[in-house]
């Protein structure tokens, strides 16, 4: 009976509780418990001391029947809450979502016919612009009155899922707008692995949906699919992905929620970043070599260009990014916005807004106003 392989620890930021914060990434168990450091060393023995061993047990984090409960009773949920509200996010209060995002968005003019929006999933805060201009071309391009009867295809990086794996989940997803309609497609989820723990705690699909109901209500249905790392390019589950789209036609948007670059100390570079400066300009010059190769549809010039390297660009969009293209030989996109964003003060992430033209669609934004959103 030992310690749970997926629990994560980090130190205490707080000085009057100095130890190690043991939590459950996959947030079946939702408890956190502080480790006094005298105690972290006991943590390595077998058997546990009998108090911490009941610590442990109680917080669900020992592969035991105390956890075997949890994992019930997450089984049986229907609906996943969301966990990545808060500072810097996104409010956690549904009339305060509301007017924050009343205060990003214009209303929608008339354009040209949108089949899918690349949108970031850093935190909406800092990637505002990238966020704000996929989501304005995806209003004007299928307002609000002529949504009834479409499905949101959500594409998003997986950061706890296995490589080479496709995750779905049957759960509705809960917000502070309230509560999405889930479909999964049957020719997808036979070769889908159902990743309920893995949507439970991942933020590239819940930012997605909570602009998705802001824009069109709460009552959306969404096909969310989490994209784990690829490391071919060929996977039974485009083909299929493909095909269902086919089928589906214009009754389906596509949303993919993606960042690009991670470089600096923060993610194993020992050359320290600043955003929009020289140390960032090799950076950006392949980014945009990247999204030129996405804009013209070519997904082999854009794999050839993230195997370059190793993909030592970090790119953690890429497989959202690839799966849509090959599903979708015919797109075609076109950049929005670009930015970096000093996630601290030696590293940056780089995102975009895109859209994308290829079967059915809409129209593109071309005037200013306010978008309408009483009703939500």
């Amino acid at each position: 009976m030992g310690i749970r392989p997926e629990i994560d620890g980090f130190p205490s930021n707080d000085p009057q509780q100095p130890g190690l914060v043991l939590h459950d990434p996959t947030g079946i168990a939702t408890a956190m418990l502080l480790i006094p450091p005298a105690l972290v060393p006991a943590l390595a023995e077998e058997p546990l001391p009998p108090e911490l061993a009941r610590a442990l047990s109680e917080a669900g984090f020992l592969e035991d029947d105390n956890y075997a409960r949890l994992l019930e009773a997450f089984a049986r949920a229907e609906t996943l809450p969301a966990r990545h509200g808060g500072p810097g996010n996104y409010p956690t209060e549904g009339a305060a979502l509301r007017r924050l995002f009343d205060t990003w968005f214009a209303a929608p003019g008339a354009g040209r016919p949108l089949h899918a929006i690349a949108a970031p999933h850093a935190s909406p805060e800092p990637a505002r612009g990238s966020y704000v201009s996929a989501y304005a071309a995806l209003a004007a391009s299928l307002p609000r009155a002529e949504a009834a009867g479409k499905t949101f295809v959500v594409l998003g990086t997986s950061h706890q899922g296995a490589r080479d794996r496709f995750g779905m989940t049957r759960k509705r997803f809960v917000t502070p707008v309230g509560e999405t309609r889930t479909r999964v497609p049957e020719p997808l989820a036979a070769l889908a692995a159902m990743e309920d723990p893995c949507f439970a705690v991942e933020h590239s699909i819940e930012f997605q949906v909570v602009f998705l109901q802001y824009l069109y209500g709460p009552d959306i249905e969404i096909v969310p699919i989490l994209c784990g790392p690829l490391t071919s390019p060929r996977h039974p589950f485009l083909e299929a992905l493909g095909e269902w789209s086919a089928r589906e036609g214009d009754r389906l948007r596509w949303v993919l929620g993606v960042d690009m670059a991670h470089k600096g100390p923060r993610y194993g570079d020992r050359e320290a970043r600043r955003a929009y400066t020289d140390s960032m300009a090799e950076i950006e010059q392949r980014d945009r070599g990247r999204i030129a190769a996405l804009a013209a549809g070519d997904r082999e010039a854009f794999w050839a260009q993230v195997r370059e390297r190793n993909d030592d660009l970090n790119w953690c969009g890429t497989a959202p990014f690839y799966s849509y293209l090959a599903a979708h030989p015919s797109a075609r996109g076109e950049l929005l916005t670009y930015e970096h964003w000093q996630i601290d003060p030696r590293s940056v992430v780089t995102f975009a807004g895109m859209t994308f033209a290829g079967s059915g669609g809409q129209r593109l934004p071309e005037g200013p106003g306010r978008l309408s959103t009483n009703d939500l």
